[in-house]
């Protein structure tokens, strides 16, 4: 095991490197995770200790209100671990897994997906000339990049791929009663008229059990959860004397 650096020392107090990442894990700035960075949460753990320590002189331990926030804090982890210890043990195997796949395939499709290109303009009259263009032999890409006024002219109008629901209404709706390669006609929506270029479609299918059995465990473990810790709360109340306001 290698050696934890002591990255500062204030009153004999030790701050070392594993001290820092666990801060810098705590406040989410992953940003930090570097020797610049370190040095920063370093003196911010200094200042936060010479704090503490004239807290400590000042005896605010045994102020009330100081009482009061840490009985909170208490009662709150006490919850918590009660809670972890009525989880423990919960577990998915694979055969149950698959089982409520296999019985709830339904909850688990995946939407279609498009891929398409298309060129913007405002007229519709402008829209047909440049379809005109494109049949009389000219490039699709080429032309986007010259009339194009959505931002993914500078990549010949390509949209990439993207999942039902992700476009207007009309677009979509355009793209479905197109074949593979094909070029529509004008499309109107809100932003203008569209020339669209499918490159390929892919229809809505079911996810293999394979691609979401990790997340469909994780998801029955949350739902055994529910179940015990409502159970438990349900029985609870039966000797409890609980008034409601609401």
């Amino acid at each position: 095991m290698s050696e934890d650096k002591i990255l500062a020392e204030v009153n004999g107090y030790k701050v070392t490197q594993s001290e820092v990442e666990k801060y810098i894990r705590l406040i989410g700035q992953m940003q930090l995770n570097n020797e610049q960075g370190y040095k920063q949460v370093a003196k911010e753990l200094v200042n936060r200790r010479l704090l503490l320590e004239e807290a400590k002189k000042e005896e605010l331990d045994q102020a009330p209100a100081f009482k009061q926030m840490l009985k909170k804090q208490e009662d709150e982890l006490l919850t918590s671990y009660k809670m972890q210890k009525l989880f423990e043990g919960i577990e998915v195997s694979d055969q149950e897994a698959k089982e409520y796949y296999q019985q709830h395939k339904e909850l688990f499709k995946a939407k279609a997906t498009f891929h398409a290109k298309h060129i913007l303009v405002k007229e519709e009259d402008k829209a047909k000339e440049i379809k005109q263009k494109i049949d009389d032999g000219s490039s699709f890409e080429d032309l986007a990049k010259e009339y194009s006024l959505d931002g993914a002219a500078k990549n010949g109008g390509d949209l990439g791929e993207f999942p039902e629901g992700t476009m207007v209404n009309e677009f979509e709706e355009a793209l479905k009663k197109m074949n593979e390669g094909e070029i529509s006609n004008p499309v109107k929506t809100q932003f203008g008229y569209h020339l669209i270029k499918l490159v390929s479609k892919k229809d809505a299918s079911i996810y293999e059990y394979d691609e979401i059995k990790d997340s469909l465990k994780n998801q029955l473990i949350a739902m055994k959860r529910q179940e015990i810790y409502l159970n438990k709360t349900k029985e609870l109340e039966k000797d409890a004397q609980i008034k409601t306001y609401f």
